[in-house]
Order: structure tokens, then sequence, then C-alpha cells
């Protein structure tokens, strides 16, 4: 079964070893299991003690693809909510995140995310109405307790071949970007990321991957 206790598992099984690399506009960020799974553990950590999610909540991801966007979209697994990309109809008990806090949405809790790969905190005066997505989740332990988190099946997009240890691929949808990573870690491989300005024959030589070709 693919499942959240089962990412996670075989997230910290990676130890060192890399998991998910980013090349983005002039960067490039490498996590391996062990990061992604402690990000993962303290995301999932604040969505349900903080913010008090449950199976009825929507975690409304108004983000665009980045490394940061794919954690949250699974962490939103973890924590047992339900993860979409629309904000009509958001209620009290939803969350929505974003890299762009201009208009809170109403009734209902708003988070601002910078996408700044190495910041810990909003930059400057966090807008009114947001609560900061990067610095609230820092206070949780690294490891969650997976005996007191429910195992909730994900969906994952299978990666096009078995036998390969590391993909490659255009960032897209950041929700489909997760499904794909999820798919590519629960078959002991690898996600390398990349926004459309890089040179993505370069990188599939550097990281030695595949690409991973969509119909």
């Amino acid at each position: 079964m693919n499942s959240t206790h089962s990412l996670l598992n075989t997230l910290k099984s990676r130890g060192t070893n890399p998991a998910l690399t980013w090349y983005g506009p002039h960067e490039r960020i490498e996590l391996s299991g062990k990061v992604v799974a402690m990000h993962l553990s303290k995301i999932s950590q604040y969505l349900r003690h903080d913010l008090g999610v449950d199976s009825d909540s929507h975690l409304i991801i108004d983000l665009p693809p980045h490394w940061k966007s794919i954690l949250w979209v699974l962490a939103g697994h973890i924590a047992g909510c339900q993860v979409v990309n629309d904000t009509n109809d958001a209620g009290w008990n939803d969350v929505v995140i974003t890299a762009t806090p201009e208009s809170p949405v109403i009734e209902t809790t708003n988070l601002a995310l910078t996408l700044q790969s190495l910041a810990f905190e909003w930059p400057g005066t966090l807008p009114n109405g947001y609560d900061d997505a990067a610095a609230a989740p820092m206070v949780y332990p690294d490891v969650v307790d997976l005996s007191l988190i429910p195992n909730m099946t994900i969906e994952v997009t299978e990666p096009p071949q078995s036998d390969q240890t590391c993909y490659a691929v255009i960032a897209d949808d950041p929700i489909e970007l997760a499904r794909m990573f999820a798919g590519a870690i629960l078959n002991d491989a690898a996600l390398v990321i990349m926004t459309p300005e890089n040179d993505m024959c370069s990188i599939i030589v550097a990281e030695n991957a595949s690409k991973w070709d969509r119909i």
C-alpha cells in the first residue's frame, strides 16, 4: 500500500542519500531522505497540533512549483487532511498557504510561505492576517511518532521504469510533483526537479538521472 507511514519510513531509510534535488533560477538545493522526513514531520505536526486539521479540513495549496510546495502537499496528507488547490468555498477548518500574501481568505487560517530556500522565516513584516509557514513548524520535533497519526493512503504517480535510481522532471503543478516524488521514493529512487530555464540535458548528465517522460 502506498501510504504516508511507508513514505516517511522509506525517506528515513535513505539517510543522507539524496531524495529531492531542486534546480530553480540560479540555485541548486539537494535534500536527503533524512532531511525531507524531518521537514514533513515538523510541518505535519504543526498542521495537526497548532492548526487542528482533520479529515474534513482542506489544505489549499496556492503555491508555484517549488521544493517547499511539494513538502507542504505531502505533509498535508501525513496530517490527514485533504490537499487541494482551489480556494473556492474555503471554510473555518481549512488552511490556505500562499507565497503571495495579499488578501487573506475570510474565515480560514492563512499562511505565508517564503520561497527563499535558505530562509527560516518570512522576510520583513508579516502581512496582517497571516501566520509564518516557514517559522511556525520549526518548534516541532524532527521525528513524528507514527503511532499517534493515522496511516493514510496517498495517491502516487509511478515512475515510467522500475530499474532507475534517479529521475528528472520539469517543474509543474505542485500536487502532481508531490505524487511523482512519492512514487519515486517508494520505488527507491530520487527525483530531480528543474524549472524550465535550466538545461535539462546537462542536469540529467550531472545527476546521473533518467528523464521522466509524461504522456
